[in-house]
């Protein structure tokens, strides 16, 4: 079981790194590589650790910045629209990662209130 989800983390790596090094050339490739990363993200993002999201933040760089700027000129309205859509499903993305930590910390302090406040009533 381990192995196996170790695996995948490795692949799911390897391809964001592959995804990575790619340039979208045409603005159909940009957005069609800006959708797939973003399916790919949703679907592993639960078992990343800390270095599996600098890596999309570097990817998400790559699309939301660089090569938006690079392409901005020549999409159409729908084509940002899609973009734009695109970039806030990766907001949604981090906004849930941020709120499960959040709430993974209150629960460590509330384990700890507990054992402390039982450690407090023992004589």
């Amino acid at each position: 079981m381990k192995s196996t989800r170790s695996f995948l983390m490795i692949v799911s790596v390897l391809l964001l790194c592959a995804t990575a090094c790619t340039v979208s050339f045409t603005k159909k490739e940009y957005i069609k590589n800006y959708e797939d990363w973003i399916v790919l993200l949703k679907k592993n993002c639960v078992n990343y650790k800390e270095a599996d999201w600098t890596t999309a933040e570097f990817q998400f760089n790559k699309y939301s910045e660089i090569e938006f700027n690079q392409l901005k000129n020549d999409l159409t309205p729908q084509e940002i629209q899609k973009v734009d859509s695109l970039t806030g499903q990766y907001y949604a993305i981090i906004a849930k990662y941020k709120a499960s930590q959040v709430k993974e910390k209150l629960k460590r302090i509330m384990n700890t209130a507990k054992s402390m406040f039982e450690e407090l009533q023992k004589k």
